[in-house]
């Protein structure tokens, strides 16, 4: 019985002997592993978030620059839209501004004179309106600039 029991404790110590070191072997490996994903996983995590914020700034620049535009554009356009009738007047203005040949009755003192002082308040109208446009396109000049 003696025997038996010594093979039995030398069969066990043979199977934990060899079984045991590749079994903490093969575990010290899977938790390094694991150690390892983690670690990964954590770099993943810190470029997708730095790549989020990265792209909310920018998401948010070109609202605030379309916004920009947007409105100055629209504001532009009014302006234009202004502008087009007084350019309109200040031509037909100019035309009563033509050799006399051109006016009906070129005679007319009155005719002259009032044609020369429609012609003057029509540019007035027309140069308070392109200083506002000025502005536009100096902005627009500055804006270009820094593109």
């Amino acid at each position: 019985m003696e025997n038996l029991q010594t093979v039995i404790v030398f069969i066990v110590g043979l199977f934990l002997g060899a079984y045991l070191p590749s079994y903490f072997k093969k575990k010290g490996e899977n938790l390094a592993t694991k150690e390892d994903i983690a670690s990964i996983e954590k770099e993943i995590q810190e470029v997708r978030s730095q790549y989020s914020k990265d792209l909310e700034l920018l998401r948010s620049e070109l609202t605030k620059k379309s916004y920009i535009y947007g409105v100055r554009y629209e504001n532009e356009f009014i302006l234009l839209r202004e502008l087009w009738p007084k350019l309109v007047d200040l031509r037909q203005a100019a035309i009563t501004l033509r050799p006399e040949i051109d006016i009906a009755d070129a005679s007319d003192q009155n005719v002259k004179k009032n044609g020369l002082i429609d012609f003057t308040t029509q540019l007035k109208l027309f140069m308070i309106l392109s200083k506002k446009i000025s502005h536009f396109i100096h902005l627009k000049f500055m804006m270009s600039l820094k593109s």
